[in-house]
């Protein structure tokens, strides 16, 4: 991801943690090495391999049904989830949000090129 995404990072699973006890990081992807002041905290965040999917939201309600989506998806195909964040990345435009959402998954005993 190119410096200036903007990510969210949820430290909960949304598909089993109740909403209310959901908790975000709101962060923007920064250059390394760079100073921050005013309780503005430089992280990193644990990449691995992730399955993802691309949607562009025109409704807010939509996300949890692209969360949905990409954890069935997943478990379809039997692709087991890690205990890393889930991730989503936006691109805005005028209404509508281009969207990534990731969650993290085990990486699998074969290769695909």
């Amino acid at each position: 991801m190119g410096t200036g995404a903007c990510l969210f990072i949820y430290n909960n699973k949304p598909n089993i943690t109740p909403e209310d006890k959901c908790r975000t990081d709101i962060a923007l992807v920064v250059p390394y090495g760079i100073e921050t002041s005013s309780g503005i905290e430089v992280t990193t965040v644990p990449f691995g391999s992730y399955a993802v999917l691309r949607k562009t939201v025109e409704d807010k309600l939509q996300y949890s049904q692209f969360w949905n989506q990409l954890i069935e998806e997943t478990v379809a195909q039997v692709i087991e989830l890690d205990e890393r964040p889930c991730l989503n990345s936006t691109t805005l435009t005028t209404s509508k949000r281009g969207v990534r959402m990731l969650v993290s998954m085990r990486p699998s005993k074969y290769r695909y090129n």
